[in-house]
């Protein structure tokens, strides 16, 4: 029963009232309030020159307020069936604040001469991030129509913060453009990334990246061609750096909230709980691409690529012997390696104003462990991973 004619909720099934448990159980409020600037200024020196400032910050203040109130359920009879919760009300409540500030500068430089032409970019990027939150909670509220902190009682209350955390993440970098009559084209890029997340000597990474591309359509045996619209050939070689591991795992860390018995009385203290490992540093993806990109009779395509990529310096935290008696640290540890291919064939045509067309994806990845430090198996879900 939900709900009996007296008024009270019924036991519902199996002890589990639906109705009460959405109109007496209590309530959970959650907001976030959220604030963000883009400020720019161009300025255009010389012809093809232009230098571009931007500053966004970004604010966000999150509010949590959990209150759970006690309601009871009763058989047909009247008498008391369930209590929830079966303890006693309580209400808690957290509030989180985080601001991150970008700051980037970009340079470019566009210029030509005859049927070359010529796309310079060099730019600088700064990124700084910090949260605090804050939690509290209390229990045995006097009126649980006045679901607040204070009205709560100052038995096992409970006041949590995570403490404050930061990163910052400084990036150079370039790029440089080349086509000759829009037939031979070259590109060559280049970042230079700095992370706080890596201890001094290893913050910094260098990825560069090259492509190459031929359109053979805009030759002159070519040009004219009934039945190829586009057809271009490109290949690519480039490296990416990964640090997104937490904020601090260059250290050991320390938990200020572990509390330890002396002479019988409970008192507060610290450990580490995790150990740090001076000596991590970036991740990388090294890629190589070929591929080919074709359109004929205007209206069936083709794009074919074929791709090698191999990941190493992989951040992993290893098992390590319980004895240790601390979680595990991160290492540049694991190297995997994936091949595969893609194709893709569409074709598109349109009667009157009415477009349509299909496409036909294929794909084929091989994803390969090569390295562990010589660790293994390990089981993830239905997986098994190997060397």
């Amino acid at each position: 029963e939900g709900l009996l004619s007296n008024g009270n909720y019924g036991q519902g099934w199996l002890g589990e009232n639906s109705i009460a448990a959405a109109n007496a159980s209590g309530n959970h409020d959650v907001r976030t309030y959220s604030a963000y600037v883009n400020l720019q200024a161009d300025w255009k020196p010389l012809k093809g020159l232009n230098l571009n400032l931007m500053y966004a910050p970004e604010f966000s203040n999150g509010y949590n307020k959990l209150f759970l109130r006690t309601y009871k359920t009763y058989y047909g009879n009247g008498d008391l069936a369930y209590l929830y919760p079966s303890t006693t009300n309580s209400v808690t409540q957290k509030s989180i604040r985080d601001v991150t500030k970008n700051l980037h500068a970009l340079l470019t430089y566009t210029t030509g001469f005859g049927q070359h032409h010529i796309k310079l970019l060099a730019g600088y990027e700064q990124i700084e991030s910090s949260d605090e939150s804050f939690s509290a909670e209390r229990e045995s509220l006097i009126l649980q129509d006045y679901p607040v902190l204070n009205s709560g009682s100052l038995i096992n209350q409970q006041a949590t913060g995570a403490g404050a955390l930061e990163y910052g993440l400084v990036s150079y970098f370039g790029r440089v453009n080349y086509d000759f009559k829009e037939k031979y084209l070259l590109e060559a890029n280049f970042r230079y990334d700095g992370s706080s997340r890596f201890a001094q000597g290893k913050k910094f990474g260098l990825f560069p990246s090259f492509s190459a591309g031929w359109r053979i359509s805009r030759e002159d045996f070519l040009k004219d061609s009934r039945i190829i619209d586009n057809l271009k050939i490109r290949a690519s070689w480039g490296r990416l750096g990964n640090q997104n591991i937490g904020y601090y795992p260059f250290a050991s860390s320390v938990d200020l909230n572990r509390s330890y018995v002396f002479n019988e009385a409970a008192v507060s203290g610290a450990a580490i709980t995790q150990l740090g490992n001076p000596d991590i540093s970036w991740e990388s993806t090294t890629m190589l691409n070929v591929g080919i990109d074709a359109r004929f009779w205007k209206k069936f395509s083709l794009t074919a690529e074929y791709y090698i990529r191999n990941t190493s310096n992989i951040l992993l935290t290893l098992p390590i012997p319980y004895s240790v008696g601390m979680d595990a640290p991160y290492q540049n540890a694991g190297k995997v390696r994936n091949t595969g291919w893609d194709l893709s064939i569409g074709y598109e045509d349109h009667a009157g104003d009415f477009r349509y067309g299909v496409d036909l994806v294929l794909s084929d990845v091989r994803n390969t462990i090569v390295d562990l430090k010589g660790t293994g198996p390990y089981i993830d879900g239905v997986n098994i991973r190997a060397e």
